[in-house]
């Protein structure tokens, strides 16, 4: 499937096409799969972890594809140029890392109540598994992601 970067395209599927992908990376020493072919199960990757994300105000058309383009904001129903630089910079990541890996709780090592929640899990050797923070992206997406969406609420009764 190509890259549809048309919001009013019933196959819209990416923020950035691989040519602004391609370019971003570029001017940042990243090397990104020279084919097309190659490279767009990574932007695909690099989407979903997009796609997770909860952003602020509300789709513009209720049944669109993506998360953007969205009202209720300073964006005006435009797809904002830091979600194209996120999956520039997540398409990147995405070739060298799982953007979400699974964690399976059947690999808790310990878990521990003293504040805050602390849960720590193990690999089948021994080694910790962690969900990877790409602090690029989230530096990126800050004033885009609604307050809720990488927070969890804690209420203590």
């Amino acid at each position: 499937m190509p890259l549809v970067t048309d919001p009013t395209s019933a196959d819209f599927n990416a923020y950035a096409d691989a040519t602004y992908i391609r370019d971003y990376c570029s001017m940042r020493g990243f090397d990104l799969p020279s084919a097309d072919d190659d490279l767009l199960p990574f932007v695909f990757q690099a989407m979903d972890w997009l796609e997770a994300k909860s952003y602020i105000g509300s789709q513009a058309e209720q049944f669109q594809n993506l998360s953007w383009p969205r009202k209720d904001t300073v964006f005006a129903d435009q797809i904002p140029v830091q979600m194209k630089q996120a999956l520039a910079r997540l398409t990147y990541e995405a070739t060298l890392n799982d953007l979400m890996p699974t964690i399976t709780g059947s690999n808790v090592k310990s878990e521990e109540v003293v504040g805050a929640v602390k849960v720590e899990y193990s690999t089948a050797d021994g080694e910790k598994q962690v969900m990877p923070r790409f602090t690029a992206v989230d530096s990126t997406l800050k004033g885009l992601l609604s307050s809720g969406s990488s927070n969890v609420k804690l209420v203590r009764g």
